[in-house]
Formats: structure tokens, C-alpha cells, sequence
């Protein structure tokens, strides 16, 4: 009798803390990376967020929510500099990290500690 087996992927979550001096350009090396994307809300496909949060509190933490039309494309437009300028005033950053294609039972941490030579 075969014994039924759940497979679950488990990513591995490195805390740490950035000076507040070098947090520009720790937001500028984010923003550069083809592998991270800055998260831009939208009330139509995070409905669910949108929803759970009062409205002043989520201008607050999730302050993309108000980026449209005009003001989305100026933000877009902008150089990378300009971006990490205001996301580093923001209370909270998202960013989406793209992982590469997982290969079973390798642990590597190079990207993670890539992250940190800014």
C-alpha cells in the first residue's frame, strides 16, 4: 500500500534591518533588479484588501491604491531614482520578487545576500 503524501513549498523568509541612511538606495537596487517588481494596488484585482481595510487606513499603508490614470503614468515614467525617492517616504513597500524556476532540494542563498550590497 502506497503511503499518500502531501508535497507543500515552503519559502524561507530572511528578516533584516536597512539603515535609514541607506534605504534609497536599497529601494533604487530593488527597483533595478529585473527580478523584483514594485507592487502598484488596484481596488479591482486586490478587491480583498481593499475591502478589509478602512479607507483611511489603507490611504495610509497602501497609499498605490490612489495611483490612476494620469498620475499612474507620470509615477510610471519617472527614472528609477525619482521612484525610490518616493517609495522610501511611503509607510509601507510591496514588492513582488520573481522567483526562478525551483529545482527540488537545492538551497541556495546567493540572491538573498545579493540583496544586501548596495
Amino acid at each position: 500500500m502506497e503511503l499518500k503524501t502531501k508535497y507543500q513549498y515552503t519559502y524561507f523568509i530572511h528578516p533584516y534591518i536597512v539603515e535609514k541612511s541607506k534605504y534609497d538606495k536599497y529601494i533604487l537596487k530593488l527597483l533595478k533588479d529585473k527580478r523584483c517588481e514594485f507592487k502598484i494596488f488596484e481596488k479591482e484585482k486586490d478587491m480583498n484588501i481593499y475591502n478589509y481595510f478602512l479607507p483611511n487606513f489603507r490611504n495610509y499603508v497602501f497609499p498605490t491604491f490612489n495611483l490612476r490614470g494620469e498620475n499612474l503614468k507620470e509615477f510610471k515614467g519617472l527614472k528609477a531614482e525619482a521612484k525610490s525617492k518616493i517609495i522610501s517616504n511611503q509607510i509601507v513597500a510591496c514588492f513582488n520578487y520573481n522567483l526562478a524556476e525551483n529545482v527540488k532540494g537545492k538551497v541556495d542563498n546567493s540572491d538573498i545576500r545579493n540583496l544586501f550590497q548596495y
